[in-house]
């Protein structure tokens, strides 16, 4: 016997659900076969039962009903059972509360030489249901981590485009690199760096236009700002000793200068940059570009010229440069920041602005103290990883260069966590690399936590400082959504397919052996009633 259940991944508190048990009979006789679920965490009830006659080498199918009336996470048990045969398994999966889900956060930077207890309060409404409550606490005691969460974060994109592909793994060369220099045994963490490097190569050169020049999805006009990061991805590749790009990046230089006189002043910033860092530059576009400085530049592209003419040794338009980087910082207590550019998608964001001024600051070695403050900023309000690909690229960068100078931030001893003065989680820590179970962990506690205001406390005994993040969440009773009320009535189904078939799997020549393709199938099922469904998806992802 063979029994197959398909739960859902969660209900609502109110829904029913018809869940499907499907029964395969691989002897040559019919089987009597009893099916039962029991479900722990839907309230008192006795398992579903049911008796089904499977003909030999035969399906059946049963199905049971199940009631959502208690939210929380659900437990249950299926199993077949006939003479001479049995078969079980076990799954689980939530029900969420019929409510409003509510949510904030609190972050901050601990420092023992402020205090040893440090923290703050949160206010959870009159409106809570009881038990939803949830605090989940992101501790961070050293950059290595939040570099590290960052380059992992970058590899949850699609990277269909030119500047995606790039920021796969040019951010992680650089985080690679400083951790080699400071001698981080974290650098051991992405030892596996080397293969991802090569394919992204690989596809950026596949990408590249005729005339030399990178569009956004390697069709269309050369565009100078996706030549700019397609150069620079390249030419850290080629760094890290990959071969067979000098041809690539010659021609997409030349496309590069081009290029130069097109686009904003800002992408010809970006361009300067790229080629500083082939150790080329056009006078004529950087003089124009430099001249401009006051009036045209935002924030990311005066960190980007900053950093061009330090590559190139002029100092002196170097240090106007960052002049104007540290009168354009806002101060905010002991934080520092740089605004983006409102309305301008390319440079508008204010994580990207202030990644790019603290690692132009750090590059031309000067003003440490904005550069500290700016990196503080970027580690207290950074809020999630998750963020575009451009913004934790300026931001690797900026902790990268940090660390790459040599200066430390970090926390070594006891970090003990109370909330509501009892305490619920003690760590310890030092030079080794935090466990994730302690750098990311749930308070347990919460769920008991009820309406008023409430302390989150961290206190430290040992050495130093570190960031710390709090996601507090919980459900709102809601008029609307009454929990007493029925939710939706949700089917399982489970068809016999009629009919496979594949289409669209059209594999064009491929030009590289890193060439990836993801064939789709479509699968269709006709019942009984005449209805046809449709099941479409696809194969996982094929590389040559």
């Amino acid at each position: 016997l063979l029994l197959r259940v398909d739960p859902p991944r969660f209900l609502v508190q109110g829904d029913t659900l018809t869940l499907p048990a499907v029964v395969h009979n691989h002897t040559t006789e019919s089987r009597e076969v009893e099916v039962a679920i029991d479900a722990q965490g839907l309230g008192k009830r006795e398992p579903s039962r049911a008796t089904v006659k499977v003909p030999g080498n035969g399906v059946a199918l049963t199905d049971h009903i199940l009631n959502a009336t208690e939210h929380g996470r659900i437990k249950f048990e299926a199993r077949a059972q006939a003479e001479g045969g049995v078969d079980a398994l076990d799954a689980e999966f939530g029900v969420l509360p019929r409510g409003l889900r509510m949510s904030e956060g609190r972050s901050g930077i601990i420092d023992s030489a402020r205090g040893s207890d440090q923290g703050g309060t949160f206010v959870i409404p009159d409106e809570v249901m009881p038990g939803t409550a949830r605090v989940r606490i992101m501790l961070h005691p050293g950059l290595e981590e939040r570099m590290l969460d960052r380059v992992r974060s970058l590899r949850g994109f699609p990277y269909g485009c030119v500047e995606q592909t790039v920021h796969r793994f040019w951010p992680a060369i650089q985080a690679r690199r400083a951790l080699r220099a400071v001698g981080s045994p974290a650098a051991d963490r992405i030892a596996d760096l080397d293969k991802a490097i090569r394919q992204g190569a690989m596809r950026l050169r596949n990408l590249q236009r005729p005339d030399g020049s990178f569009g956004w999805f390697g069709r269309g006009n050369g565009n100078l700002a996706m030549t700019a990061y397609a150069l620079l991805g390249l030419q850290a590749a080629r760094a890290e000793g990959v071969g067979g790009l000098e041809q690539t990046l010659g021609t997409g230089a030349k496309a590069l200068e081009r290029l130069l006189g097109k686009g904003s002043e800002d992408a010809r910033a970006l361009g300067h940059f790229a080629l500083a860092e082939l150790g080329r530059r056009s006078d004529q576009h950087y003089a124009g570009t430099y001249r401009r400085r006051a009036d045209d530049l935002s924030v990311a592209g005066i960190a980007w010229m900053a950093m061009a003419a330090h590559r190139l040794g002029r100092s002196f338009e170097s240090d106007e440069l960052v002049r104007m980087l540290i009168a354009r910082r806002v101060e905010s207590g002991n934080l520092t920041h740089w605004k983006g550019r409102t309305r301008d998608c390319f440079v508008g964001s204010a994580h990207e602005a202030t990644g790019l001024a603290v690692q132009a600051l750090l590059v031309t070695k000067h003003a440490s103290q904005h550069a500290e403050r700016g990196l503080e900023w970027l580690l207290s309000a950074g809020g999630k990883a998750r963020r575009t690909t451009k913004e934790n690229a300026a931001v690797v960068g900026a902790f990268a260069a940090y660390l790459t100078e040599g200066r430390r931030f970090g926390f070594g001893g006891k970090i003990t966590v109370l909330l509501d003065g009892q305490v619920v989680k003690t760590i310890e820590t030092g030079a080794a690399p935090l466990a994730l179970a302690d750098r990311e962990f749930e308070i347990q506690e919460a769920d008991a936590l009820r309406a008023g205001t409430h302390s989150l406390v961290f206190r430290l005994e040992g050495q130093g400082r570190l960031a710390w993040a709090a996601h507090i969440r919980w459900y709102n009773e809601s008029k609307d959504l009454p929990a007493d009320e029925r939710g939706m009535r949700i089917t399982r189904r489970w068809l016999e397919p009629a009919k496979a078939m594949l289409r669209g799997l059209t594999i064009g020549p491929v030009r590289s052996r890193t060439e990836t393709v993801a064939p789709a199938f479509e699968t269709r099922a006709s019942e009984p009633s005449g209805e046809i469904v449709t099941l479409r998806g696809f194969w996982p992802t094929v590389t040559f």
